[in-house]
């Protein structure tokens, strides 16, 4: 009965750490995908953030060149303001020249309708010839003369004065409007200019805000992957520290146990005479050893054990702590007995000695 106790005490301990080893491990996993999932988005996070830096710059850039662009529209306007100005001040002369040239006609025709009045009967048909002829001696007709040339050349240079200033100014004002048309033109390529790059700085700035936007969404899968791990270490820790508490647990009822058979033990043995003895049983350290590599032909079947506990010819019953119930007789004995009375040291191969090398089992006096 109980040898079935131990067995079925040994299964449950078997079934409760395999229970606890499931969870630990489906713990470790969610650290581990937690672990690599946040790797992942640092690095995406990193990727952001130099993209961002790179649009930024492009974007400065931009903002460099429309500000000196507006620059520019403004130099051009302000010097098509001035040469409209300076068109408008030459219109302004060539209208008065062009009063005085009809005031000099006008005075012209003045002059020779004055002269004609003064020379009424005429007779050559020619005012100014006539004037000339009607000269009462040399003096007057040198007098006459002189006078005729003068107001015909002061006429002629005034006139001549008066239209090549009009022309000049003509020329300025066809030169300034030339200018003005080429400023307008230039103005137009610039407000162009000016346009396409207002229409890049606002794509740059859309895709910078789209970065961001990515980033900040990152950084909060990033915040939210990073509680998962705290809640996983968490529930990780708290696993091993109940697997922890089980493990002593299943230790302290196992040194329980062994500690009640003793104790049933060494009462049966106290109690019991020789015979009743033979009933006792104990839980025993188990070795192992080769009788043969020792050089003895004892065989296999026996064990060495202390002799003021087992004496020699005792046969015992073993029973392992895995169900193994094997039978041997006490039929020596070593030095290792002598320090420790509660150990058996089994006969068996080397080849098939239980990997585990020491054990405990159940030893019964048969």
């Amino acid at each position: 009965m109980k040898k079935i106790s131990r067995v079925l005490t040994g299964i449950a301990v078997i079934t409760m750490f395999a229970g606890l080893i499931n969870p630990v491990n489906v713990h470790a996993d969610s650290v581990s995908d937690a672990k690599s999932a946040i790797s992942s988005k640092k690095d995406i996070s990193s990727q952001l953030v130099n993209q961002i830096n790179d649009q930024t710059n492009k974007l400065n850039e931009l903002n460099k060149q429309v500000v000196a662009k507006q620059s520019q529209l403004d130099s051009t306007e302000e010097a098509i303001d001035t040469a409209q100005q300076r068109i408008n001040e030459l219109s302004g002369k060539i209208a008065d020249t062009q009063v005085q040239i009809t005031q000099r006609k006008d005075n012209l025709k003045k002059q020779l309708v004055a002269l004609q009045k003064q020379n009424s009967d005429t007779v050559t048909g020619n005012i100014y010839i006539d004037f000339i002829l009607k000269s009462d001696n040399l003096s007057d007709l040198i007098s006459r003369s002189f006078t005729v040339n003068k107001i015909s050349g002061a006429t002629k240079d005034a006139l001549t004065a008066v239209q090549d200033a009009q022309k000049q100014l003509a020329d300025l004002k066809s030169e300034q409007e030339q200018k003005e048309n080429q400023l307008q033109s230039q103005k137009q390529q610039i407000v162009q200019d000016q346009n396409d790059l207002k229409a890049a700085q606002k794509a740059a700035q859309d895709q910078q805000n789209k970065l961001q936007q990515e980033l900040n969404d990152n950084k909060s899968a990033l915040a939210g992957l990073q509680s998962q791990l705290t809640q996983a270490l968490a529930a990780q820790k708290a696993q091993q520290e109940a697997l922890a508490a089980k493990q002593q647990q299943q230790t302290a009822s196992a040194n329980s146990s062994a500690a009640t058979v003793n104790t049933s033990t060494a009462n049966t043995n106290t109690s019991s005479n020789s015979a009743s003895s033979s009933a006792s049983m104990r839980v025993m350290k188990i070795s192992f050893y080769d009788p043969a590599v020792l050089g003895s032909s004892m065989g296999y079947g026996g064990v060495a054990a202390a002799l003021s506990i087992y004496p020699k010819g005792t046969r015992l019953k073993i029973v392992f702590a895995d169900g193994t119930t094997i039978h041997r007789v006490v039929n020596d004995t070593g030095t290792f007995a002598y320090s420790n009375p509660n150990q058996l040291d089994v006969a068996w191969p080397n080849a098939s000695v239980p990997s585990y090398g020491v054990t405990t089992a159940v030893v019964t006096v048969e």
